[in-house]
């Protein structure tokens, strides 16, 4: 509206068309160079849109994702359904590595294409080891534990910010050697199972001894070390640190690290006298199933145990709601700071807080919403849970709990006093 004239309908439609003719150039040109990447990664997922022919008014559509991570382009292709005849058309005679998650419509379509080669996600193999620990173990466990040392290489590449060439080195050195095992060990649990245990755990022990020759352990049991490029340059962590954290130290090897047990972190707490505040959390899964009403994540969300100055020593803000208090952190109240895209997925635009959430088939109100974090490297920082750190104890059972202890200072030259 504009003074008392309204625009012609007609009119905001020939705006709505010359702008779509003009988007679909830049479209256009960024599909073209996605499908001359040598590497595009492939993922669908749902959206609602407008159908007046239902009855509901609506339609569940699907938006199929392509990005090319060398040359840093996303593109997103709307298609009616989740059939394979989306991707299919869209890759035509794509050349190169096409990575996807382990829908079957991507191995319909890879089928008769010889001019690509479809790899799949540890993200998703994990799940499926995750999910097989309630009928065995300890085969899972030991997969799992070989697929963790795969995610420290990532790790050690993320924390020493190595370019290309390294991060091609430290997976050529680490984790080729550590994929070759385990293509062996599942091709002996299909030979003979009993052999198969065997090899694993033997396999697993083999993996640790290289990690801990050819990497190196540079911290002590309770390792220092900077974290300014997520938390700020005010603040540093101490936390147990395991043998892929540090690089090799005069070719000596330290002693094992252990983890920091509560009554040693609340010590330092309590003891620590320099202007500022800490912090003590802990991970309490990495593999948590997160449910409002009908709406349920697949198990990949991290839960975190915490107090209440976790938020500012983490560098994380709220976008809605509040954060813990003291009474809440004193006698762990069944309360939940959640992560944007845990929000997205559970709530969409709505807002979260005072909602009720099953964490693991526990029932928590979610009380705060943070902005979002992003991803280097490894999973999404945006698909936690943070939790007060007496609930977590309560409802998360971990072997090897350790501590961590952030500390943020006010003045950062403290950090020189303090080094």
């Amino acid at each position: 509206r504009y003074g008392e004239n309204i625009v012609n309908t007609s009119t905001v439609g020939s705006w709505v068309k010359e702008s779509i003719n003009l988007l679909a150039i830049i479209y256009s040109r960024i599909k073209h160079k996605v499908l001359n990447a040598s590497y595009v990664q492939g993922d669908e997922t749902t959206i609602k849109v407008l159908d007046p022919l239902k009855k509901s008014g609506k339609h569940q559509g699907y938006l199929w994702g392509y990005h090319a991570p060398l040359e840093k382009l996303v593109l997103m292709e709307y298609g009616e359904g989740r059939a394979a005849e989306y991707p299919d058309a869209f890759l035509g005679d794509f050349h190169g590595v096409f990575q996807t998650d382990a829908y079957g419509a991507y191995d319909t379509v890879l089928r008769n294409k010889a001019n690509m080669r479809h790899v799949c996600c540890w993200s998703h193999a994990r799940r499926n080891f995750t999910k097989a620990m309630d009928s065995d173990k300890r085969r899972a466990t030991a997969a799992l534990d070989m697929i963790r040392e795969l995610y420290r290489v990532e790790a050690m590449a993320r924390e020493n910010m190595a370019d290309l060439d390294e991060v091609l080195r430290l997976r050529t050195t680490f984790s080729v050697p550590m994929l070759e095992n385990i293509k062996q060990a599942f091709a002996a649990i299909r030979m003979n199972l009993l052999r198969a245990i065997l090899t694993i755990f033997i396999i697993a022990f083999g993996i640790m001894s290289l990690i801990s020759m050819l990497t190196a352990v540079d911290g002590m049991k309770s390792a220092l070390y900077s974290s300014f490029a997520s938390v700020g340059s005010n603040t540093y962590t101490i936390s147990y640190e395991s043998a892929m954290s540090g690089m090799q130290r005069h070719g000596r090897r330290e002693k094992d690290p252990v983890p920091i047990s509560y009554n040693q972190a609340t010590s330092f707490q309590q003891r620590y006298n320099f202007p500022g505040q800490v912090s003590l959390s802990f991970d309490a899964s990495d593999a948590a199933i997160v449910q409002f009403r009908s709406v349920k994540t697949a198990p990949k969300i991290n839960v975190i145990g915490a107090d209440q100055y976790h938020l500012p020593s983490s560098g994380l803000q709220l976008l809605q709601g509040r954060n813990f208090t003291s009474q809440e952190i004193q006698y762990g109240r069944k309360v939940a700071i959640i992560g944007n895209s845990l929000h997205e997925d559970l709530f969409g635009p709505q807002e979260a807080v005072g909602k009720t959430i099953s964490v693991d088939n526990k029932k928590y109100l979610v009380i705060g919403s943070l902005k979002p974090k992003g991803t280097s490297f490894g999973p999404s920082q945006d698909n936690r849970i943070i939790i007060p750190l007496l609930a977590a104890q309560n409802d998360f059972s971990i072997s090897d709990l350790s501590y961590n202890i952030a500390v943020q200072v006010k003045d950062v030259e403290l950090l020189k006093e303090m080094g």
